[in-house]
């Protein structure tokens, strides 16, 4: 039994200014949840499961590969086709190739649990392992130097955060501890 991807179609209709929208489901070759999905363009996709595995299509979702990584993922990004970020437990993995090998990047005390990025934007939040606070990193120069923000200690976790361009502000959706 496969999980399924829902792939969200906008078909614009000649001059007519009308829209309407379809989904469609897609088999994925696991029978995992799927925890995230990027697609860099409308051919190469990837996904993360629940247990961390990375799948690859290049073919807008129709098939996926298995892409072995030194440790679980849980978010990947991709700039291009071959240059891509993963978000991981202990650091940020880099892959110039298209996910077929992958590099510590950044490796320190935390876990690392979005990532989102707009052309040479780089944009990941996280939180340290002494478990007192959350933060956004960002960096503009493809992850060559980052910036760091700390957060509330009491905003906990952090779920998905997006950007509408690199210069404008973002979205950050959070929930809110008991304290």
């Amino acid at each position: 039994k496969n999980l399924l991807v829902l792939v969200f179609t906008l078909l614009l209709t000649g001059k007519n200014t009308s829209t309407s929208a379809q989904w469609t489901s897609l088999q994925t070759g696991t029978v995992e949840n799927i925890f995230n999905i990027s697609f860099p363009d409308v051919a190469t996709g990837y996904l993360v499961t629940v247990n961390g595995h990375l799948r690859k299509s290049t073919d807008g979702g129709q098939s996926w590969t298995f892409l072995p990584t030194p440790q679980p993922v849980l978010d990947v990004g991709f700039v291009t086709d071959n240059m891509g970020f993963a978000a991981c437990d202990s650091g940020i993995l880099k892959t110039d190739d298209g996910g077929m090998t992958w590099s510590k990047f950044i490796n320190n005390n935390c876990i690392y649990e979005n990532i989102f990025i707009y052309d040479s934007l780089v944009i990941v939040t996280g939180e340290k392992r002494t478990w007192d606070s959350i933060f956004v990193a960002r960096s503009i120069d493809y992850g060559v130097t980052w910036q760091e923000t700390a957060l509330y200690y009491d905003i906990f976790p952090i779920w998905g955060l997006t950007f509408l361009s690199a210069d404008t502000a973002g979205y950050v959706a959070v929930q809110l501890s008991d304290k």
